[in-house]
């Protein structure tokens, strides 16, 4: 029997004033983070002989930052729930964007090490912590296309990192510090400037932000209680990556794309189960079961219970 088109949730014009509002801050932010994850990757073309460090040291310290970022990953986000987005995420920019900069005055390897694990430390959170963001923004049809905006600022990095980082190698002099310090310290100083951005230009949630007028701010409740009703209705929960891999909708998703890391891409697949349900049926996370599955680091993955 044909049935009528579903009504959208929030009117596209309100979606286009949303997506304005928070995109271009999501994607700088997201750029930034990469880049201070990544700029240690060119700071070794000359700082391993600087600090006297081996192929195997340097492989060391890339890889405490990762250490860091999955320990902290799910208390950060529990913060974030706890003391509202604008203010942890102003906190997560700041503190990580302080220690980034920081990193250029290491003066051996067992500060680098340091340095590389509190920087991981301090950035966990952020790309899940925007995820959930956007679920009190957003109905679940339209958190797909906005995680794809937000994305876009791996590749973004890709293409503007390497120049921008070994040109400041090469050419940047601030305080007699040698290239790759430099490049350091400066690429620490965005992430500072966007963290007071962020405390100014982001509401905790649509019910605090002044941009809205009374009655957007009741259409974006209205779109959040309809998500939550069709997701109770089909009784949606978080469980771990066994029991996932032992769900029928277990081969409804491409090998390339299973959560095989803590990377954005393993939360981007995350995300878009949150957005889109189990095994792609369109149906939304309710909204006390989003938090446990958006924060709850690698093994959380949603699926329908037998």
């Amino acid at each position: 029997m044909p049935t009528s088109p579903q009504k959208p949730a929030i009117s596209d014009r309100l979606m286009k004033r949303i997506a304005w509002r928070l995109a271009p801050l999501m994607i700088a932010m997201y750029i930034a983070n990469q880049l201070d994850r990544a700029n240690v990757g060119y700071a070794a073309l000359t700082m391993n002989a600087e600090l006297g460090l081996t192929t195997a040291q340097y492989g060391l310290a890339a890889s405490l930052f990762f250490l860091g970022y999955i320990l902290f990953e799910v208390p950060s986000n529990l913060c974030m729930h706890r003391f509202g987005a604008r203010i942890w995420i102003t906190r997560i920019l700041l503190t990580w964007g302080a220690v980034s900069s920081l990193t250029s005055l290491v003066p051996d390897g067992r500060w680098l090490y340091a340095a590389r694990f509190v920087l991981g430390a301090f950035e966990a959170g952020l790309f899940p912590g925007m995820v959930y963001y956007l679920t009190l923004w957003m109905p679940a049809r339209n958190r797909v296309w906005m995680m794809s905006l937000f994305v876009t600022a791996i590749p973004l990095t890709g293409v503007l990192g390497a120049p921008v980082s070994t040109w400041l190698m090469a050419h940047a002099n601030l305080f007699g510090l040698s290239g790759w310090r430099a490049m350091l310290f400066l690429e620490g100083l965005p992430s500072i400037l966007l963290g007071i951005v962020a405390y100014f230009h982001l509401a905790d949630d649509p019910a605090k932000a002044r941009w809205l007028s009374s009655a957007e701010k009741k259409e974006i409740a209205a779109g959040g209680l309809r998500d939550l009703h069709v997701a109770d209705a089909n009784d949606v929960e978080g469980v771990g990556l066994l029991a996932f891999a032992t769900a029928p909708t277990f081969a409804q998703i491409p090998a390339p794309t299973l959560p095989t890391s803590t990377g954005p891409w393993a939360w981007f697949l995350r995300a878009s189960l949150i957005s889109t349900g189990p095994g792609n049926t369109g149906l939304p996370m309710p909204r006390s079961k989003r938090i446990a599955v958006g924060t709850s680091g690698t093994l959380a993955i949603p699926v329908s219970k037998p």
